[in-house]
């Protein structure tokens, strides 16, 4: 039972600290970072893994209108070998104008590959106690 009591402690002073970024960023609009992205969309649209939100910062692509929705399209990633006939599957979530407007300036602004790895360091720098 404390397990749970810390982990939705934890839970609870990441949103807060996110809302409170968020605010930051509509008032004074800094420069996107990727961790901050990716937090965005970890809890405005699905909290996914690492390698698929890399995978999606690496794709303009991934941003489609379906039936009147701005959309996120996500390919599940398998282990199956890359020459298989079978299609590939994915899931379509629904952007907020909030995460939709980040992945739009995100996507003009994007230098470089986006990997994983380096989305574990940003999160952790967004997440570190400001002092």
């Amino acid at each position: 039972m404390q397990l749970i009591s810390l982990q939705a402690h934890d839970a609870s002073r990441l949103y807060e600290g996110y809302l409170k970024d968020r605010l930051d960023f509509l008032n004074h609009r800094p420069v996107l970072h990727i961790g901050f992205i990716t937090v965005a969309l970890s809890i405005e649209v699905a909290p996914l893994p690492l390698a698929y939100w890399a995978d999606i910062l690496n794709r303009p692509d991934a941003i489609e209108l379906y039936e009147q929705q701005l959309t996120l399209v996500v390919y599940h990633q398998s282990k199956r070998a890359s020459n298989t006939q079978q299609p590939n599957y994915f899931t379509r979530y629904a952007l907020t104008p909030f995460t939709c407007r980040l992945l739009l300036d995100y996507f003009d602004t994007k230098d470089q590959k986006v990997t994983a790895k380096a989305q574990c360091v940003f999160i952790r720098c967004t997440l570190l106690p400001r002092k």
